[in-house]
């Protein structure tokens, strides 16, 4: 598929789609009736997207859908909205009536990468967003989430070995009785300064 998108000068999407609380389903009614939502599941996307596009199950409750011969971002948006308007009816499974919602992550070629794998990675980090953002709602992949992402990776990293390598600070923030300006107490706050990064705010 990307070689045909190359020779034609054609946009394709990943749209990287994952049921949410999946899970719940599962150990709340069995893996029986989780089966049989993920078959429906793949039935509905697959009457969304046109016959030359693809419908697959990457495993547990993840799917993607790789649309071809795009001319535009909008056309992966419009599938993602279709895909969330379709899933809005219950599904009516051994007589029980399921609701389940999706969040989607977008990632085009060539604009967000140009080898599979990258692209994957890259719908699969818009999904993430796409949660973030309260779920049952589509996000597409931009250089900033990347970079949120490689940052957020680099601090896990560091992290690690920061506490052995006695890169912790406390710093005691007194505390004031207004009324008669006594010091009450004080707020332990931790502050880290890693060789390799830096000083990192307590926020991140």
């Amino acid at each position: 598929m990307l070689n045909e998108a190359k020779r034609n000068k054609e946009k394709i999407a990943i749209l990287f789609i994952d049921l949410d609380d999946f899970k719940k389903v599962n150990d709340s009614l069995g893996h029986e009736i989780g089966d049989k939502l993920l078959i429906e599941s793949a039935n509905r996307l697959s009457q969304i997207v046109r016959k030359n596009d693809t419908v697959g199950r990457l495993g547990g409750d993840e799917f993607i859908v790789l649309l071809r011969g795009l001319s535009d971002d909008h056309n992966a948006a419009i599938i993602a909205e279709n895909s969330l308007n379709t899933f809005r009816k219950p599904f009516a499974i051994d007589g029980r009536e399921l609701l389940v919602t999706l969040s989607i992550g977008i990632a085009i070629y060539p604009d967000n990468g140009r080898c599979a794998s990258d692209l994957l990675r890259n719908a699969d980090s818009a999904m993430y967003q796409a949660k973030a953002l309260g779920r049952n709602t589509y996000s597409f992949f931009t250089k900033e989430m990347n970079i949120t992402l490689l940052r957020r990776l680099e601090v896990e990293e560091q992290m690690h070995g920061a506490l052995e390598r006695n890169e912790f600070e406390v710093h005691y923030q007194p505390q004031f009785d207004v009324k008669n300006n006594n010091i009450i107490g004080a707020e332990a706050l931790l502050r880290w300064h890693n060789p390799t990064l830096g000083s990192i705010t307590p926020d991140e």
